[in-house]
């Protein structure tokens, strides 16, 4: 599901990467859909590229494996279409971004957590963010976030920065699912006095939910 997703945001691409590639998959799809001419796989660990390897050796010609620490050993004169980062954490994938010197025309994040952490670098690197949707993988929630600098909206308030830009999230229908699974899993209440922070975390979550809680 999150493979499918991903690859529906991708146009006809000249090239794509995909940072922690696990097992090529996405790189098959797009490359068999006729979505990019070249993609190149970056992992790692030595294992999981050579799963990569094994999985695309029909496509040697248009599908690159790469042993990398993120960009570290990339080429950076390389002009990349669309890079996709999935399956990290925030912090892993902010670090990740920070050290990327390609110029990069769409970014597609899908990270384990700490969307907040992730909109707030986009918004600091004044990237503007064109889509958001919220999937439901296995029982657990995934947001895919796309940015750039070509298109999208600008992060501007607080409520952005913690929830997503209103106008883009209204589309997804799975976010106040999301929300609401949060929720469930905390007993709020005695948050009030144990971890007051978090506490009003919650309430603003329960604010948004009874606002927004309608499709």
């Amino acid at each position: 599901m999150r493979i499918k997703t991903i690859a529906s945001f991708i146009e006809k691409a000249n090239v794509c990467v995909d940072v922690g590639s696990d097992h090529a998959y996405l790189s098959l799809l797009l490359v068999e859909n006729n979505k990019s001419n070249i993609v190149y796989n970056i992992e790692k660990n030595p294992q999981p590229l050579q799963n990569s390897i094994n999985n695309t050796k029909q496509y040697s010609n248009k599908i690159f494996n790469i042993l990398s620490d993120g960009f570290k050993s990339f080429d950076n004169s390389i002009d990349i279409d669309y890079c996709v980062i999935a399956g990290m954490g925030a912090t892993t994938i902010i670090e990740i971004l920070s050290k990327c010197l390609n110029n990069v025309k769409y970014y597609i994040i899908c990270a384990n957590n700490g969307y907040d952490k992730l909109r707030e670098w986009i918004k600091n690197n004044k990237f503007k963010i064109y889509n958001e949707t919220t999937i439901l993988e296995n029982n657990i929630y995934y947001e895919i976030i796309c940015f750039s600098k070509l298109k999208g909206k600008k992060l501007i308030f607080k409520k952005d920065i913690e929830f997503g830009i209103r106008k883009i999230k209204k589309l997804d229908k799975y976010y106040i699912d999301k929300l609401k699974a949060e929720l469930l899993k905390k007993d709020y209440e005695s948050l009030k006095e144990k971890n007051k922070n978090l506490y009003k975390k919650c309430k603003r979550i329960e604010r948004y939910i009874e606002k927004y809680g309608t499709y």
